[in-house]
Order: structure tokens, then sequence, then C-alpha cells
């Protein structure tokens, strides 16, 4: 998480167990790269999913990210208005 958000800029919610970020990463050009693989397959490397750091901060506070404070680390459906709101 440090990597993504930040050293000492994020938190874990202890009652949702999800990382709570500051949305300034959505201006960040920061990547995160998970690599995964097989482990019996040893012919072929990892697959790698890389997604932008703007695209894994979800609002939770606020639907502009101009004005938002509170964002959430993850992956989540997203409503008609790109955030999730009141479905969290």
């Amino acid at each position: 998480m440090a990597a993504f958000a930040g050293l000492n800029e994020y938190l874990m919610d202890s009652s949702s167990g999800v990382f709570i970020v500051d949305c300034s990463v959505y201006s960040s050009s920061a990547r995160f790269r998970l690599k995964m693989s097989q482990l019996s397959s040893t012919n072929a490397g990892p697959d790698a999913l890389s997604v932008s750091a703007s695209q894994l901060a979800i609002l939770m506070d606020l639907t502009d990210v101009a004005t938002a404070f509170v964002c959430m680390f993850g992956i989540a459906p997203l409503s008609r208005s790109g955030t999730i709101g009141s479905n969290m």
C-alpha cells in the first residue's frame, strides 16, 4: 500500500477491512501491477495485470474527485455515476 498511496498516507479500516487512501492518488502516475501464475506451469511466465492508481481509488464521500477527501483502494462494481456511494 505504501507504494500505491505513499508512506503513512493510508489507513486500514478494521471494521470493513478496506484500505482508505487520500483521493490525490487520482492524479498519480503510479500503476498497480499484479503478476499471477500457476505453480505447476514452468514453461510460461506469469500473466500480469497493470492498472493505474486512479482506477483503483474509489470515491467514498463525494461524487467529484476535485472535492473528495475519502477514497477506498480496491476493485468494486461501479454505479452509473462512477462511484459506489450508497451501494457500499
